[in-house]
């Protein structure tokens, strides 16, 4: 007997995905409100799709998704630190700003991190150079953070 698979399309979210879906998408676009709502979420339910918004078409929005998965402490610690490090090469210079300030402002503060600062470190060191001044003064103040956190 030959097994066939069928793909099934995804549907569209619905109910309480569907609403939690639009809650996040208004945060991240800036809705103030709904950034406080997001952060008094589960982190298990909202992380995937904040994560998600990483490789969103606008910097706004992965800008803001990176703020908002790397603020709670409850968030970081399903922040991936494979997810996170690549947006310090992204083009848009908020969102390395944003990459960057989670490094300065999160994640020192978690014992599970240090381990991983010799990872970190080099991606900052690197946007020490780059043509825009917040960056560099972003990365300079994450570098500085971790050295204190690190002794």
């Amino acid at each position: 007997v030959k097994k066939t698979t069928t793909t099934k399309a995804k549907r569209p979210a619905t109910g309480k995905a569907a609403a939690l879906d639009e809650l996040i998408a208004k945060a991240c676009r800036g809705d103030a409100l709904s950034r406080v709502a997001v952060r008094d979420r589960k982190p298990a339910e909202v992380m995937p799709r904040l994560i998600a918004l990483f490789q969103a078409e606008s910097p706004k929005v992965r800008a803001r998704a990176i703020a908002l998965a790397s603020t709670p402490l409850a968030f970081v610690k399903q922040l991936p630190l494979a997810t996170l490090l690549p947006m310090l090469a992204d083009p848009a210079p908020e969102v390395r700003i944003a990459a960057a300030f989670a490094f300065s402002y999160t994640f020192p503060h978690e014992p599970y991190f240090k381990p991983q600062l010799a990872k970190v470190k080099p991606k900052l060191e690197a946007l020490l150079d780059d043509p825009e001044p917040k960056v560099r003064a972003r990365a300079q103040h994450a570098l500085e953070a971790l050295q204190r956190e690190a002794t």
